[in-house]
């Protein structure tokens, strides 16, 4: 079974922070929020999209470790000697 990415200062991970950020804004779009209301929750959707994207560049940071150099990404592997692939 695969760790799940760490969790922020707020606990979330990503999936819940991307969820929260879809109900702010279905909310923000229903347009019947006062305007204290409105701004209490584009401060938290804003809040949320930071944590999101902190959580996209850890794993973004992950994956260029496993990764080989961007330049011999896209080489073919040497084949065997005395392999038939590619005949």
């Amino acid at each position: 079974m695969s760790q799940p990415i760490t969790e922020t200062a707020s606990g979330l991970g990503f999936e819940e922070c991307l969820q929260r950020v879809q109900s702010v804004v279905e909310q923000l779009e229903g347009g019947n929020l006062s305007l204290e209301k409105s701004l209490q929750l584009f401060t938290e959707g804003i809040s949320m999209v930071r944590q999101c994207q902190a959580h996209l560049e850890e794993a973004e940071k992950k994956v260029e470790l496993l990764l080989p150099e961007r330049g011999n990404a896209r080489r073919p592997l040497p084949l065997a000697e005395g392999s038939d692939i590619g005949v």
